[in-house]
């Protein structure tokens, strides 16, 4: 549980970035033109939570689970970050993470569980690196990869950046955009990796493994999320 707040649940080593009022590049969508709820009405903190493969295998890359997040009805603009140190500056590093989305204007139109999106329109993903090591996911240092669509599918997104500092920040990113309401606008993320593509350490990694990525426990549910990158030379 992040800052005391019960729907954000993300995994150890890991932070939720979020918005929590609509930026003003959101365009408002039809079906909230006339509210007077303002931005409520088509924008919200997503709740993060972990993903069972046994209830949503498909919603699964690896193991028994995985990271989600989603809006319901409303969308947002979200992600997760996580710093890790120990590199030395000019070291190249790519890092790397399998996500996938679902959208449904109608839940009932998309299959058993959820299975597929009815009607998809845009979620904005990519993946980012800060190789300076902040923590604002809005900043100009940070190197993103090219967005693309992932409905219904597993696409490894990755990214290669230069350390500028001995810590860097890697970063996911998604935007639900649409011009009329979807229903969930869900994320889904595994198997997180940060390769030493070039260069050196500082320091190697405290326990080396043969795996590229090790799934830990959320706290406190006990469930399990997105890998922890780690630096492998």
């Amino acid at each position: 549980m992040q800052d005391g707040i019960g729907e954000v649940q993300v995994a150890p080593g890991w932070r939720a970035w979020y918005l929590d009022v609509a930026p003003s590049y959101v365009k408002v969508p039809v079906n909230c033109n006339d509210s007077k709820q303002g931005y409520h009405c088509y924008w919200m903190r997503p709740e993060f939570r972990d993903n069972i493969a046994e209830s949503f295998a498909n919603r699964v890359h690896s193991g028994d689970r995985s990271q989600k997040y989603f809006s319901f009805g409303r969308m947002h603009e979200a992600g997760l970050y996580q710093q890790v140190g120990g590199i030395r500056p000019g070291a190249v590093l790519r890092f790397a993470i399998y996500m996938q989305a679902w959208q449904c204007a109608v839940v009932n139109n998309c299959g058993k569980n959820g299975t597929h999106s009815d009607a998809p329109a845009e979620m904005h993903l990519r993946v980012g690196i800060d190789p300076t090591g902040g923590t604002d996911p809005f900043s100009p240092n940070i190197v993103w990869s090219p967005e693309q669509p992932a409905f219904d599918t597993w696409v490894e997104f990755s990214v290669q950046a230069t350390a500028r500092a001995d810590t860097v920040t890697v970063f996911t990113h998604s935007r639900p955009e649409w011009d009329w309401a979807r229903m969930p606008n869900d994320v889904y993320l595994d198997d997180a990796s940060l390769v030493l593509v070039s260069g050196q350490l500082l320091k190697p990694p405290a326990k080396p493994t043969t795996a590229p990525t090790v799934k830990p426990t959320i706290a406190p549910t006990a469930t399990k999320a997105p890998a922890a990158p780690a630096v492998q030379p």
